[in-house]
């Protein structure tokens, strides 16, 4: 079969080739460049703009590699007798080369030439190659081609409004990802690309390995179409949501400004509308995208937010609120460890989830003092939580005081067990290099690591009680170094 290909401008009616191939420019959207060889050149043509070429290819996998540069047939197509500049070598200080590698070198070139001939009645043009590769292909040789985006009528690049969406099997361990539209199929190999549309009879009796259907979604295509830019989606959801009075968050911080929010941490699922193509969240606090932000959340707060789910990505969040009693302890437990809520919230909560918050205080107020934090980092610590760990306290002032008494008491207990630690190693080295003493090795002593190899070649059955005696003192063998070792 044979293909309808552009060629270079050629200066004097002469094409120019090298080594056989004539090269192409990179064609819109593609990231190669093309080459024809010359001895697959069917005929040479004028057109009203230039020179084509009749180009032979072999199979669908080389017509699917000229898809690029399949071109639009012009209105007239003249067959010439066409002459082609071959470069075959260059001579270059009397040695041959296969390039030119100064301007010294003389290339030498060959000369052929195509006879003129009518263009192939089957000949394939920009306007037939979707019909030629449908017909010539089903759903794996199109992905093992690389040649979805060549067959299919459709791509959707925004969030697909499917009625239905997951996996398809197309092998034991291998699938595609498929949107369905009403009759319609679209794939995709990978998260990262579009959706492309392929005949339906391509998945046809294929097994479905994971489905999720999203009712409702007619509502969306009848004011979208078949996509919709996510953030498009996301307001039209808000204002369903009754969202569009409220204050949209951006968060503001000294070195960034992030609008693009990721899903939420400690985040509850509220609602799944459209069957999930939208998804809305309960949070407190969000998290930012930006690496410059990352470490700089958002204030406590009440937010919901909106995220789409499918092909893109996005999250909007509203703030609607505080944080109030009615919130999970946990959450009113950080915020007031992080001095974002006043202690006045344990008061207005029943005497049971008031207890409850306070336990997970004073658990976090006993972390700190285990790890010597001053008291800068413990200071919103309610007095009550305070006098639970260190004592009964009546003011910060005696908080801080009892804090740095509770902090210094705890250095001394830690000081005690390093020393006793470091005495229990040192009788433990000095018992086992006792022991050491009389059997044949060679020792190696790093203090609270010992190391020992055979000093010499050992019987078998002393070699056996070698081994023995050393396992028993918890001694480990190192198959690289081929040495035995005990960490003290």
């Amino acid at each position: 079969m044979e293909v309808l290909v552009k060629l270079p401008t050629a200066h004097d009616g002469i094409i120019k080739a090298d080594k056989g191939y004539v090269k192409l420019g990179v064609a819109p959207g593609s990231r190669w460049r093309a080459a024809l060889r010359v001895d697959r050149i069917y005929g040479i043509y004028a057109g009203p703009d230039g020179l084509y070429a009749a180009y032979s290819v072999r199979d669908v996998s080389e017509l699917v590699r000229l898809a690029d540069v399949v071109a639009q047939r012009p209105p007239e197509l003249r067959p010439i007798t066409a002459k082609i500049k071959n470069f075959v070598y260059a001579i270059c200080d009397g040695e041959k080369f296969d390039d030119v590698v100064d301007d010294d070198c003389e290339p030498i070139y060959e000369s052929l030439e195509v006879p003129q001939r009518e263009p192939p009645a089957d000949l394939i043009t920009r306007e037939i190659l979707w019909d030629v590769l449908l017909r010539r292909l089903d759903l794996k040789t199109a992905l093992y081609y690389d040649a979805l985006k060549y067959v299919a009528q459709t791509v959707l690049r925004l969030v697909p409004l499917c009625d239905e969406s997951g996996k398809i099997a197309i092998g034991n361990y291998d699938y595609v990802y498929y949107c369905r539209i009403e009759d319609r199929i679209f794939v995709k190999r990978l998260l990262s690309e579009p959706f492309y549309e392929v005949p339906s009879e391509w998945v046809s009796g294929l097994e479905v390995k994971e489905r999720a259907t999203h009712p409702g979604v007619e509502e969306l295509r009848r004011t979208f179409g078949l996509e919709v830019d996510a953030r498009q989606l996301i307001d039209y959801v808000a204002q369903k949501l009754g969202l569009a009075e409220e204050q949209r968050y951006v968060h503001t911080a000294k070195y960034c400004i992030a609008p693009s929010i990721e899903l939420p941490r400690d985040r509850q699922l509220v609602a799944e509308p459209y069957g999930g193509i939208v998804r809305v969240f309960r949070a407190y606090r969000l998290y930012y995208g930006d690496g410059d932000c990352t470490d700089v959340p958002s204030p406590y707060g009440v937010y919901v937010v909106i995220c789409t789910t499918v092909q893109q990505h996005e999250c909007e969040a509203w703030r609607v609120g505080d944080i109030g009693p009615e919130e999970p302890s946990k959450v009113i437990a950080d915020c007031i460890e992080d001095c974002e809520c006043s202690h006045t919230l344990l008061g207005q909560m029943p005497s049971e989830k008031k207890e409850e918050v306070l336990k997970i205080l004073e658990e976090r107020l006993r972390d700190k003092l285990e790890r010597s934090r001053n008291f800068e980092h413990v200071k919103c610590f309610p007095l009550e939580v305070f006098s639970r760990v260190i004592g009964p306290v009546a003011s910060y002032e005696d908080a801080e005081s009892k804090w740095k008494q509770a902090m210094e008491e705890v250095e001394r207990r830690k000081e005690e067990e390093r020393r006793r630690l470091e005495e229990e190693m040192r009788r433990r080295r000095e018992e086992i290099l006792a022991k050491l003493k009389d059997l044949p090795v060679k020792i190696e002593d790093k203090g609270d690591l010992i190391r020992v190899s055979l000093a010499k070649r050992l019987p078998e059955d002393e070699f056996r009680r070698v081994v023995e005696r050393l396992k028993r003192l918890g001694f480990k063998f190192d198959k690289v170094k081929k040495m035995w070792y005990i960490i003290l």
